[in-house]
């Protein structure tokens, strides 16, 4: 992530004053959230629009952007290279079902005037999404879900269960509704890790082209690309 001084050369160099301002307030307000929250983890070039919310113990990607008025609850992370589109919740609080009420005063002081509550609950579960994932607007994600890579959430899905990578996965609750790619390209995928390497090899790369890309990519990793 830039630290000031990056952000204000950098900036210079951008002729147009109008994108030059807003060049300055994203990387800086990207700057804020991580320095007023130090349980929060940018990546590389990680791109955060105005209105988004993130709470306490989160890790978002390299390259990985949100878009508007988003919400990420804590205990939330997020890999490389993922879209996240605007009015989106991941990792949203549960509420026990099967305890006298759905409400937090059985577990969380001060509800209740002097009264500390003996019971716990895990109200934000872990959350995970893995890399290169695309989530369509006014999607949710509960808490406790994790999403493989390569996965796209349909706009407006309500995600209950585990999402297998790859998976294309819509309604609500969410269902899979097919695959990107035949289970042996997807294999093949996650075996190479591309969102793991360096720039340089992947910045050449057919991408419109998975095939090919593959094939690349898998001789590299037989050191027969020299």
């Amino acid at each position: 992530m830039l630290n000031k001084t990056q952000i204000r050369l950098l900036s210079c160099f951008i002729l147009s004053k109008s994108k030059r301002k807003a060049f300055r307030k994203k990387h800086l307000d990207i700057l804020k959230a991580s320095s007023f929250n130090p349980t929060i983890h940018f990546g590389k070039n990680v791109e955060i629009a105005h209105g988004v919310m993130l709470e306490e113990n989160i890790n978002i990607g390299d390259y990985s952007y949100i878009k508007e008025n988003s919400k990420i609850f804590r205990n939330t992370s997020i890999g490389k290279f993922c879209s996240i589109a605007t009015d989106v919740t991941v990792g949203a609080s549960a509420h026990p079902t099967d305890f006298l009420s759905t409400h937090p005063f059985q577990y969380v002081p001060g509800y209740l005037e002097q009264h500390t509550p003996p019971y716990t609950y895990d109200t934000f579960r872990p959350t995970s999404i893995g890399h290169d994932v695309w989530i369509g607007c006014h999607s949710i994600i509960i808490g406790g879900i994790q999403v493989g890579n390569g996965a796209v959430i349909g706009a407006g899905s309500i995600v209950t269960k585990n999402v297998p990578p790859y998976a294309i996965v819509v309604g609500a609750p969410a269902r899979i509704l097919r695959y990107r790619f035949s289970q042996d390209i997807i294999e093949r995928l996650q075996n190479t890790q591309w969102w793991n390497l360096p720039e340089e090899n992947i910045k050449n790369l057919p991408y419109n082209q998975v095939e090919e890309c593959l094939k690349w990519l898998e001789k590299r990793s037989r050191g027969e690309d020299k």
